[in-house]
């Protein structure tokens, strides 16, 4: 399909869109946020699940890693509204939003 900030899959047909760990790889996140919002139906939730960012002998570096406020934040500017934010065990964090 090639890169997630050029790719669009479909319009308003999806329930979900998740990311799993990974939304601070993306070279644009604030374009992929966009693409997801394009795609989930009005009634669709987007789940990011992510790494905590303080330093770990595992995952990505610390600097690479978005804080859950930073997350939010790049969230809310694609449009969506968060409706929680919480920890996910000792690793990770929970950002659920809808449209």
């Amino acid at each position: 399909m090639g890169a997630a900030e050029d790719t669009i899959a479909c319009r308003s047909c999806a329930d979900i869109v998740f990311f799993g760990i990974d939304l601070h790889d993306f070279a644009d996140p604030a374009k992929v946020l966009q693409n997801a919002k394009t795609m989930l139906k009005p009634s669709g939730r987007l789940v990011d699940l992510d790494w905590k960012d303080f330093p770990m002998d595992f995952g990505p570096p610390a600097g690479k890693r978005f804080s859950p406020e930073k997350a939010k934040g790049l969230i809310e500017v694609a449009g969506f509204t968060v409706q929680s934010v919480q920890d996910a065990g000792p690793y990770h964090y929970l950002i659920i939003a809808g449209r």
